[in-house]
C-alpha cells in the first residue's frame, strides 16, 4: 500500500487545476512590475487565491490585497490576471497592456500602461 502511495505522487499540477500551472511565472511578472507601482491587482476567481498564497509568503513585494474578479472586472486596477481572449474587449477599453500571457492555459497579465516603467 505505501509503495502504491509513494507512486501516486505528483510532480506537476493535477489536470483538474491545469489553469494554475503557470500562476508562479504569472506572480514572478507581477512582483517585477511592483516596483514600477503596480499594487492594486484583480484577478479571476480561478487564479486569486494560488496569487494570494504567493503575496503572503512574499517578503519582498507590497501589493494590496489581490481582489477576486466579479462577472466583470472593474476599471481602475493597476493590474489584472485574466484569460485572454475572453476580456479582450475590457483589455482593448480600459487601455492595458498584456505583459505576460501562456500559450498553455491563456492567463495573461495586463497592465495599465503608465505603470510600466521604462520596460
Amino acid at each position: 500500500m505505501a509503495c502504491y502511495f509513494l507512486l501516486c505522487l505528483r510532480v506537476s499540477y493535477f489536470d483538474e487545476y491545469r489553469w494554475n500551472a503557470d500562476l508562479k511565472e504569472v506572480y514572478a511578472t507581477l512582483a517585477s512590475f511592483n516596483q514600477t507601482g503596480v499594487r492594486r491587482v484583480e484577478a479571476n476567481g480561478l487564479y486569486q487565491a494560488s496569487l494570494e498564497f504567493y503575496r503572503r509568503i512574499s517578503t519582498t513585494e507590497m501589493f494590496d490585497e489581490l481582489l477576486v474578479m466579479g462577472d466583470e472586472p472593474r476599471p481602475g486596477k493597476d493590474a489584472y490576471v485574466l484569460q485572454v481572449p475572453y476580456y479582450q474587449p475590457f483589455i482593448d477599453k480600459e487601455g492595458l497592456r498584456v505583459v505576460y500571457r501562456s500559450e498553455s492555459t491563456g492567463v495573461a497579465v495586463a497592465i495599465r500602461g503608465g505603470l510600466l516603467g521604462t520596460r
